[in-house]
């Protein structure tokens, strides 16, 4: 494994553990806040693109809301590029807000 391609799996572990604790019909709120985001020290997407993947096949029933707290302009691409691979029914589940625009 590569230098940054620890996060995506980090994440897809916590989710499990939780879910697995909470019980077979818990569902999570995933609230990623994205304020003070950089760039340079994620330069690599491919993690996230996988998880993305997962999202809608092992957690695909489980995720109630994924939201997005006060995304950066350049964190918009990322998303762009990750959005489109999963399905309407996981898309219309996140949700993104800002601070400054409550």
């Amino acid at each position: 494994q590569r230098r940054g391609e620890v996060a995506g799996r980090i994440l897809a572990c916590v989710w499990d553990q939780a879910l697995q604790a909470a019980g077979p019909t818990a569902q999570l709120d995933y609230i990623l806040d994205a304020h003070g985001y950089q760039p340079l020290l994620n330069l690599n997407v491919l993690p996230y693109l996988n998880l993305a993947r997962h999202i809608d096949s092992y957690f695909a029933e489980r995720f109630h809301r994924i939201i997005i707290v006060d995304v950066p302009e350049v964190l918009v691409l990322l998303i762009k590029a990750i959005l489109p691979l999963m399905p309407l029914k996981t898309r219309q589940k996140v949700v993104f807000i800002r601070r400054d625009r409550p």
